[in-house]
């Protein structure tokens, strides 16, 4: 790899040269990739990405059956030799630009602090030059791995970056195809930002605290990240283990590539294997439900959690959002609000598409129902007739969920509701200021790096609420951003401004 410069012109102006892609580098990540989890826990770095296995397995999973088609679409033996090669080699690639972004965090040792991306982005920073480190979570709408802007380094994960470093005297960079820039900042993403700002602040020696670099202070009110759930490694593997397991259970069954003597042993033999894995789940299930318990949280939301954190991330989400619309067309069925307090003022929304969405659902119905009845079904009609209705019940239970999830108004604050199971928690003694503004027409686009956040609802009116501080709002692929002003869609904004400037009291 090309050694890094540091060319000092003066005194106060230093340039410093960002590298780019480095294909060496990439291959050394999979020859680093075994002891890459020993490199994250290092007291010198500060990781980013956490484990990658998931990713590496749907990535040769996906590239093995991909070499699989090409294979047999092809007849000729050269073409499908040079079809092979090809494949080994994008998958070689793909899995190396994807370890290395676990294999190299970044790094604070020898007085310099290494900026990475994986292996298409590395600057070294000198750690004189750094005097304050703040934790404060941004949003970035770039598209570059790394840009610099109004004087701002930002190196991203997922557009999401957590920590900020100040760098005084500044110093010249010159980014990978740009032009050298001056930067006062730098914004990167770790994965424990309390952490990565006391490796910073000490230097990369461990045991330290923020007291050991006066000259690197602690900000004054860093913004709150919350605290990630942490779920045990032999967890996280045993979640994707019982998927798996099943999954090969279905290939086993319906193919029917091996004789049914030995596929029924087989199958014997993942039937245990489930089994097994279900009273391990089970055992693990009860441990997380106490434990989230005996830290003060409720019991739905224990449950909830415990049941989550035994799932892959995406099948949780899959599973959440199915749960949500069971729970909205019960609390339909039922007439009940969701979880309303003594007090609370419910705030209606949506009223205006709520119409729309239930007529649109009972068309989906109709399609749905007549796709299911025809003369001859046959399987493709049968599967476009469930998918009908599977569009229709989640139509409906979209323009139902409003009414059931209505926002509330509480003595000490204002829960924003939105969708299936969206929710957002204001306190009113962070709140500066409630005004009433005329809704925009179509679909409003916040920019995700601004301030104001927009409820993804419909209403007649909307009021827009600004809070002292910065609260937490969702942004996008599972992300969060800060936002002061949160601009809530309502039917009737005459009630929340009456209830917010209501004598003390009353």
């Amino acid at each position: 790899m090309e050694n890094m410069r540091h060319d000092q012109a003066a005194p106060d102006c230093m340039v410093i040269t960002a590298h780019g892609l480095n294909w060496t580098k990439a291959a050394r990540a999979l020859w680093l990739a075994p002891g890459a989890g020993k490199r994250a826990a290092d007291p010198r770095s500060i990781p980013y990405q956490s484990s990658v296995t998931t990713q590496v397995v749907l990535i040769t999973l996906s590239s093995v059956v991909e070499i699989a088609l090409v294979d047999f679409l092809l007849s000729a033996a050269w073409a499908r030799v040079l079809a092979l090669a090809v494949g080994l080699l994008a998958l070689i690639v793909i899995l190396a630009l994807v370890v290395a972004l676990r294999a190299f965090p970044h790094r604070v040792e020898k007085g310099t602090l290494t900026v990475h991306y994986g292996a298409t982005f590395e600057v070294p920073v000198p750690l004189d030059r750094v005097t304050k480190v703040t934790e404060r979570r941004s949003l970035s709408g770039q598209k570059r791995t790394a840009e610099v802007a109004d004087g701002v380094l930002s190196v991203p994960m997922m557009g999401v970056t957590n920590l900020a470093v100040t760098l005084d005297p500044p110093v010249e960079m010159t980014l990978p195809k740009a032009d050298t820039a001056t930067v006062r900042e730098i914004r990167l993403f770790a994965i424990d930002p309390v952490s990565g700002t006391r490796t910073l602040r000490g230097g990369g020696r461990p045991e330290t605290t923020s007291s050991e670099r006066s000259d690197i202070p602690a900000a004054a009110a860093p913004a709150r990240t919350g605290t990630p759930h942490n779920t045990p490694r032999w967890m996280r593997w045993l979640r994707w283990t019982g998927v798996l397991v099943l999954l090969a259970e279905i290939v086993l069954v319906t193919t029917g590539l091996l004789d049914w003597r030995i596929a029924a042993g087989i199958l014997v033999v993942t039937e245990g294997a489930l089994a097994v894995l279900g009273l391990i789940a089970g055992a693990a299930f009860i441990s997380q439900y106490r434990r989230l318990r005996a830290a003060g949280e409720t019991r739905a939301d224990s449950f909830s959690d415990a049941l989550f954190s035994l799932m892959p991330e995406p099948m949780a989400a899959m599973v959440r959002r199915e749960l949500s619309v069971v729970r909205v067309l019960t609390l339909v069925l039922l007439r009940r609000t969701e979880r309303p307090r003594p007090g609370d003022l419910p705030l209606s929304y949506g009223s205006a598409s709520r119409k729309a969405l239930v007529g649109t659902a009972a068309l989906l119905l109709v399609a749905g129902v007549s796709a299911l009845l025809s003369l001859a079904p046959g399987v493709p009609r049968i599967v476009l007739g469930v998918v009908l209705l599977y569009a229709a019940l989640l139509t409906a239970t979209m323009g139902l969920a409003a009414g059931v999830r209505p926002h509330l108004l509480r003595a000490d604050g204002l829960v924003v509701r939105w969708g299936l199971h969206h929710e957002l928690e204001i306190p009113l003694a962070t709140v500066r200021s409630i005004t009433l503004e005329q809704p925009a027409r179509g679909r409003p686009k916040d920019d995700i790096t601004s301030d104001r956040f927009t409820v993804p609802a419909s209403g007649r009116e909307q009021v827009a609420v600004v809070c002292e501080e910065p609260v937490e709002v969702p942004a996008r692929w599972g992300a969060r951003r800060p936002a002061q002003t949160i601009v809530v869609p309502v039917d009737d904004s005459k009630a929340v401004l009456a209830y917010i400037t209501r004598p003390a009291g009353a």
